[in-house]
């Protein structure tokens, strides 16, 4: 009989515990997915992206990472190791000469930029030759990346990009529902 109410304890604590762990397993495997997408995107082994990411880098900062290091021609580890120091993206992509135009992503003509407003605000507000003098914040920065390589990566339009992730909170959970069609 002390046996009856033990199991049924056992029961539901595995029953509660078992969607956490799936949870974690389905999250755990989005960021791999994520991964695998942003280094196949700047030709790098996922390895190589998961070693960054260890760095205590957010995950939908590693493409900002990689794509910073390629268009200032530098070792990804030099701009985790600057970006860890405290240095903001804006300062970093200025050090190596990346500029705000190389981050834009042209949107459709109407289309909402959602969490990318103020970075879209400042573009349409200023001709393409002034883009240079731009300054982008930490934010829009890893937006307008993560915008240019997952619509890369998924062929989807930069809107549906954008609209899909900011409905789904996060780089890696929008990627996420890219994949599954939106």
């Amino acid at each position: 009989m002390r046996n009856v109410p033990i199991l049924t304890v056992l029961g539901l604590l595995a029953g509660t515990l078992a969607p956490s762990a799936l949870r974690a397993q389905t999250e755990r495997d989005a960021v791999e997915a994520y991964f695998h997408a942003v280094g196949d995107h700047f030709k790098v082994s996922s390895r190589e992206v998961s070693i960054l990411s260890e760095w205590q880098i957010a995950p939908d900062e590693v493409p900002v990472v990689l794509f910073l290091a390629q268009r200032g021609g530098i070792a990804s580890d030099a701009v985790v190791a600057l970006r860890r120091s405290g240095r903001s993206w804006s300062d970093l992509a200025q050090r190596y000469g990346v500029g705000a135009g190389d981050f834009h992503v042209d949107l459709a003509e109407g289309a909402p930029a959602g969490s990318l407003s103020h970075a879209y605000d400042l573009y349409r507000s200023t001709p393409s030759s002034g883009w240079g003098r731009l300054v982008l914040s930490d934010a829009d920065i890893v937006g307008l990346v993560n915008v240019k390589v997952l619509s890369a990566s998924t062929g989807a339009a930069p809107a549906q990009v954008l609209a899909t992730c900011d409905r789904a909170g996060s780089w890696v959970a929008g990627f996420r529902a890219l994949l599954r069609g939106g």
